[in-house]
């Protein structure tokens, strides 16, 4: 079963208009339609089972590196000699040690708290970009590959959510303590005033955006 989404612009003039059966190759046309726009049940399903599968081989170590790496280069545009090293605890998470030196020219031009909340923000910031490119390259292929297409889609959406849920963390506590031990949402709410709540508000939002005009364009297009 698939998720209507076909609006009929006529729809106002139905009570004054005799209803007329459809016959049964208008029907199978317009479930054809409908199932090349929207998800069915069974892609859904599967975008759950593989793209958790995805997500939990992923925080082994490369979505945690790539993480990690975002704070790493981040800092590095903006703190003179930052030396950042990273370390990574598969299943756990990872840490990025930097030098906060002086500034340099894009450090200067942000600001100190424009420069810190770029580093807090930039491993999530890789998160949610990988997340919809991942989304969209499986919603793109997901009726040729009915595996690989749902489960990059899943992925895309675990990723979403394990951020959110970290940036959950940064409800409950003293946010420049928080700040300190390196929680980056609260780093991002004491350097530019951007509360946890809306940090996740904003993550919430990324996917459904995404699939709203991927959707679109593909009803568009055929």
């Amino acid at each position: 079963m698939t998720l209507p989404i076909a609006h009929n612009p006529n729809s106002g003039m139905r009570a004054h208009l005799a209803p007329r059966p459809a016959s049964a190759q208008e029907l199978r046309a317009a479930a054809e339609g409908l199932d090349g726009v929207d998800l069915t049940g069974g892609e859904v399903l599967r975008s759950g089972v593989f793209g958790g599968i995805a997500s939990t081989a992923a925080t082994a170590g490369p979505s945690i590196a790539a993480h990690e790496l975002g704070h790493a280069v981040a800092a590095n545009a903006v703190y003179q000699n930052a030396n950042p090293s990273i370390s990574i605890q598969p299943f756990k998470g990872g840490v990025c040690r930097y030098t906060p030196g002086p500034l340099t020219d894009l450090g200067e031009k942000l600001g100190p708290n424009g420069a810190r909340a770029l580093v807090a923000g930039a491993g999530t910031l890789v998160d949610a970009t990988s997340a919809a490119v991942a989304f969209a390259v499986g919603y793109k292929i997901r009726k040729e590959h009915p595996v690989l297409g749902p489960a990059l889609m899943g992925y895309g959406g675990f990723t979403v959510l394990n951020s959110m849920l970290y940036a959950g963390t940064a409800l409950k506590g003293s946010l420049p303590l928080l700040a300190k031990q390196g929680n980056d949402f609260a780093a991002l709410a004491t350097s530019i005033g951007l509360p946890p709540l809306a940090s996740i508000a904003l993550l919430g939002a990324l996917l459904p955006a995404e699939y709203l005009l991927l959707r679109h364009l593909e009803k568009q297009a055929g």
